[in-house]
C-alpha cells in the first residue's frame, strides 16, 4: 500500500497534472516520433498526421534531422517515463520527488533552449526558415507551444528554490 497524501495542495495538484501532461505528450507523442521519424512523411497514421502539421511550423521534423531526432529519442525515452515517476512521487510525499523535479525541468528547459537555438542559428547564420511564412505557425506552433517547456520549469524552480529558502 502506498503513502498517498490524501491533503494534496492545489499546487501539488498542478504538479501532478502537468507531469502527467508531460509524460503523456513526451513518451506516447514524442515517443511516437522517436520510432518512426524514418516513415512519417509517407504514414497516414493519426499521430503521424499530428507530427505533418506540427512540422508546418518546423520542417526539419520531414526530413531525418540527427539533432531533432535525438533530441526527441531523449525527452521520449527519459523525460517522459520519469515525469510519469514525479507525478506518482509527488502523490505519495516522496521526498526524492523534488530533486526529480529539478532534473525533469532541467532536462525540458535545456532540449528546448538547444531547439530553439539550433534554429536560431541556422536562420541568424545560414538563412534558413524552417517554418511556412503564415505568422500563426511559427508563433502559435514554434512559439506558443514548446514556450510552456521553458516558463513552467523556470516557475517551477523559482517555487521550489523560494519554498526551500524558508526552511
Amino acid at each position: 500500500m502506498t503513502n498517498t497524501n490524501l491533503r494534496i495542495t492545489i499546487p501539488e495538484l498542478s504538479k501532478v497534472l502537468w507531469f502527467s501532461l508531460c509524460g503523456s505528450i513526451h513518451f506516447f507523442l514524442e515517443g511516437y516520433y522517436a520510432l518512426n521519424f524514418a516513415t512519417l512523411p509517407g504514414s497516414q497514421h493519426l499521430l503521424a498526421q499530428l507530427w505533418k502539421e506540427y512540422s508546418m511550423s518546423d520542417s526539419r521534423y520531414l526530413t531525418p534531422h540527427a539533432f531533432v531526432m535525438s533530441m526527441e529519442s531523449i525527452t521520449a525515452w527519459c523525460w517522459g517515463p520519469l515525469s510519469f515517476v514525479l507525478a506518482s512521487f509527488i502523490v505519495t510525499d516522496n521526498p526524492f520527488r523534488h530533486p526529480l523535479q529539478i532534473i525533469i525541468s532541467t532536462g525540458q528547459l535545456y532540449g528546448d533552449v538547444l531547439y530553439y537555438g539550433t534554429c536560431a542559428f541556422d536562420f541568424l547564420v545560414y538563412g534558413v526558415k524552417y517554418s511556412r511564412p503564415e505568422g500563426y505557425y511559427f508563433y502559435g506552433y514554434f512559439v506558443l507551444l514548446n514556450g510552456f517547456w521553458i516558463i513552467i520549469p523556470v516557475c517551477t524552480w523559482f517555487f521550489l528554490f523560494n519554498f526551500h529558502q524558508n526552511w
